[in-house]
């Protein structure tokens, strides 16, 4: 059996390059805890209750 990895290449909007960590959200608080990427249910938290205090 040959070996069939085939190498993949990102590019456009979505290359690591062009990837920032507040693009990104943590679906997990473990996963938040750990790597320092908000939690996804905190991302807009700030907004919305500012829009309820109405």
């Amino acid at each position: 059996m040959r070996n069939t990895r085939k190498e993949v290449r990102v590019d456009g909007p979505f290359a690591p390059e062009y990837i920032a960590r507040d693009d990104m959200a943590s679906l997990t608080r473990k996963a938040a805890e750990v790597s320092g990427i908000q939690y996804v249910m905190d991302l807009d938290k700030k907004e919305v209750e500012e829009i309820l205090e109405i």
